[in-house]
């Protein structure tokens, strides 16, 4: 269950803003390129209060994000559900801004990883979609969420405390590749579905139709019943490694018939006889 402060418990006015509905998804953001001190609860507080202070003195209405998630456990509300947003120009009045208290190459504990499930499982409860999660830099020009959070936000890990080894690929969709600093990753992809056999359009870095296209075509080659693959998630990316495997074995088994063989096939496993005594140990 989510633990959510209440605007007022935070200490800042319990509307800010104008009215608003953001219910297409999650954009995430950290403090700034310097790391966040981590004290008691109430200096989580304090510091939300001084961002709300900051953000009027730039003239704008108040806190610029509608949920603030700290290294306690807790939410804190900020703008809250229904109320237009300022933390990233484009998508204000449509997806809620979620800021998290760390900076810089701040790895989030685990009871800040913990905090943000549970809020998107009450924000999905009340109309959000919060599978749709997107880092500040999608939007603008921009270092933030910074690079532990981006790792995140492409592979979809939100239950570890350490997202090492999680492949760069597994997260990526449709839309990706265009001034979001996902350009090679979206080539890697293209590239591998081209070498396993299937046409992901250009090789530009950009994933369009095409490339959903060509990688739908691979999925359902290996036997996937999907109708539509706009995101590589762990199981289409299993079937990537699963389709260029066996176009590397086709290739083998084609490379050896044009070296003589009869025909393309594989080589027919030798019969060895084994003689002596086998003895079981009850």
């Amino acid at each position: 269950m989510a633990t959510i402060e209440s605007a007022a418990t935070v200490g800042i006015p319990t509307t800010i803003g104008s009215p608003g509905s953001p219910r297409q998804g999650i954009t995430v953001h950290y403090v700034g390129a310097s790391q966040v001190s981590h004290g008691a609860h109430a200096q989580c507080r304090s510091q939300v209060r001084g961002w709300h202070s900051y953000h009027l003195s730039l003239g704008w209405a108040g806190l610029g994000y509608h949920y603030v998630v700290c290294p306690h456990g807790t939410t804190l509300t900020g703008r809250g559900l229904n109320r237009v947003g300022a933390h990233a120009p484009g998508v204000n009045a449509t997806r809620l801004g979620v800021l998290f208290m760390v900076g810089g190459s701040q790895q989030p504990p685990a009871n800040m990883l913990r905090a943000f499930r549970e809020l998107r499982t009450w924000l999905s409860a009340r109309g959000v979609n919060s599978s749709s999660i997107t880092g500040h830099q999608a939007h603008i020009s921009t270092s933030c969420p910074g690079a532990p959070l981006m790792s995140r936000v492409r592979s979809g890990d939100w239950g570890s405390t350490n997202p090492e080894g999680v492949d760069p690929l597994i997260g990526l969709k449709e839309g990706d590749g265009q001034g979001d600093g996902l350009k090679e990753h979206v080539i890697a992809l293209q590239r591998t579905i081209r070498f396993s056999g299937f046409d992901p359009g250009e090789i530009d870095g950009h994933w369009g139709p095409r490339t959903s296209a060509g990688l739908l075509a691979l999925r359902k080659s290996v036997g996937s019943s999907v109708t539509s693959t706009p995101v590589l998630t762990g199981t289409a990316y299993a079937h990537l490694g699963q389709a260029l495997a066996r176009e590397e074995a086709r290739k083998l088994i084609a490379a050896a018939g044009d070296g003589g063989g009869d025909g393309g096939e594989l080589p027919a496993t030798e019969t060895i006889t084994v003689s002596g005594q086998l003895t079981v140990k009850r």
